[in-house]
């Protein structure tokens, strides 16, 4: 007895498969960029699990549509981000409409709608740092993700933020077992006492609670909606640094914050990603988790302040440059990669002396 031949696809059942998967594929697009404000393609391909070459026909045919605009980031590599236009909001509020976006945001031309973010690459690193998270392309503990707020839903929630957590992140992250995820991206080389500033009250709060209670638990205030355990059980803090440098001074500012409350406990819940040079695409790849308890972390620390220390000689060069050539405080900082605050301290130093 032969088998029955298999029935075949009608040509119109084909093409309607293959119109619902394009629609799919654009929902995933058009979702991403409404809940981050704006992404890169490479950005869009990671949280669609797409490849970078079937993402680049989606936003092509999306941009032709007018769903999308898109521009180039500043003083990037050819790379585009995409927003979304009045058509692409539409769309958005019709398909996503329990999705509880409490902002999306519009543009209604092609050009300048990057202009309003004074730090693009702060944004994109932060954009990045939280979709390798989401989708497990960075080795965090092994959590998993299930509600996340990117900087551009923070911003819009950031009232609630700030009453559950005395200050604004940059991103957070809710994981299956309702540990919380704070994230704080340090793009700027600033002196040791002003870096983390906003957080100081908030790693202070979670010392003590640590100090106490072994955990940093607390109330979500709604801030991912409504879930059902309201309250998260513990807490990492997670500082994205854009530099060693930055790093090292970041890492000795919550040392002092731990110090100051005496629960040096406290450590093992933050920790560090180290981002060496400006880079666009993939930039955490192969990037490890520093664990700020970790005894070779504080060596590392404890190096590069060697090797970042300048002789007193090499001191008074540089604050008579700041003189002699007639350069800005910042023009002379940024040559040799020091915080404006440094090089204050260092000309008081030589003009008390």
């Amino acid at each position: 007895m032969r088998d029955e031949p298999e029935s075949k696809q009608s040509f119109d059942e084909v093409k309607n498969a293959q119109k619902a998967v394009g629609e799919w594929n654009e929902n995933q697009v058009l979702f991403g960029i409404a809940k981050f404000g704006w992404l890169s393609m490479t950005q869009l391909a990671k949280l669609a699990d797409a490849s970078h070459g079937s993402m680049r026909h989606i936003v092509r045919r999306m941009e032709q549509t007018k769903y999308i605009w898109s521009e180039p980031l500043a003083n990037s590599p050819n790379v585009k981000c995409y927003a979304l236009t009045r058509k692409g909001t539409a769309r958005v509020k019709s398909v996503f409409s329990g999705a509880g976006f409490k902002k999306v945001e519009t543009y209604s031309q092609c050009r300048g709608f990057l202009s309003q973010f004074e730090h693009h690459y702060h944004r994109h690193l932060s954009n990045e740092f939280l979709i390798d998270l989401v989708t497990d392309n960075i080795n965090f503990q092994n959590y998993h993700i299930t509600h996340y707020l990117p900087e551009h839903e923070v911003q819009a929630k950031k009232n609630d933020v700030h009453t559950m957590m005395q200050c604004v992140p940059d991103a957070l992250a809710l994981t299956d077992d309702n540990r919380l995820i704070a994230i704080e991206i340090e793009n700027t080389l600033r002196g040791k006492s002003k870096h983390g500033t906003n957080l100081t009250h908030w790693l202070e709060v979670m010392a003590e609670r640590i100090e106490h209670h072994y955990e940093a638990s607390d109330s979500l205030r709604g801030v991912f909606g409504s879930l059902e355990n309201p309250n998260y059980e513990d807490v990492d803090q997670v500082f994205v640094c854009a530099s060693e440098q930055i790093f090292r001074n970041v890492w000795n500012k919550v040392q002092r914050i731990l110090l100051k409350t005496d629960c040096l406990s406290a450590g093992d819940n933050i920790s560090y990603f180290v981002v060496d040079g400006k880079k666009w695409h993939n930039i955490f790849e192969s990037h490890e988790l520093l664990a700020h308890s970790d005894p070779e972390v504080f060596e590392l620390v404890s190096a590069g302040a060697d090797r970042f220390t300048y002789p007193k000689d090499k001191r008074m060069q540089i604050v008579n440059e700041l003189y002699s050539l007639n350069l800005s405080r910042k023009e002379v900082a940024k040559r040799y990669n020091i915080s404006l605050s440094t090089l204050d301290r260092w000309k008081r130093e030589f003009h008390a002396t």
